[in-house]
């Protein structure tokens, strides 16, 4: 279980979370590591931050990897006037994102979703 607190006011923001992430083995026991980070800056020079939770990965890709692939396409003219606009710009980047598998890992992942939705079918 993850633990993220976000404190706001009209000057700012403090974000905050746990380290903690449970892993399921195979063997169906649960493996707890307390090193993640589930809290990513988007650049230096910008004042937003991401929090993790849940899954760490997107269609199969680190959010860490994600994160710093779209800080890395940033530039100075991608200067954002409002929260907003930086959340439709990584937006659209997740849209558009390209890795170099990631379209065997949309079906990888598209067959996931479905196995998943099938095996509640089977037992309702």
């Amino acid at each position: 279980m993850t633990a993220e607190v976000a404190i706001l006011n009209t000057q700012g923001a403090a974000i905050a979370a746990d380290s903690a992430v449970t892993i399921g083995l195979e063997s169906g026991e649960n493996k707890i590591y307390y090193t993640a980070e589930k809290i990513f800056s988007i650049s230096d020079s910008r004042p937003v931050g991401v929090m993790i939770y849940n899954s760490a990965e997107f269609m199969g890709i680190n959010w860490k990897l994600i994160i710093n692939e779209y800080s890395n396409k940033l530039t100075e003219k991608d200067r954002f006037k409002k929260l907003e606009d930086c959340i439709k710009n990584l937006i659209k980047f997740l849209a558009d994102f390209e890795y170099e598998y990631m379209e065997n890992k949309q079906n990888e992942y598209l067959v996931k979703i479905c196995l998943g939705i099938c095996s509640i079918l089977k037992n309702i």
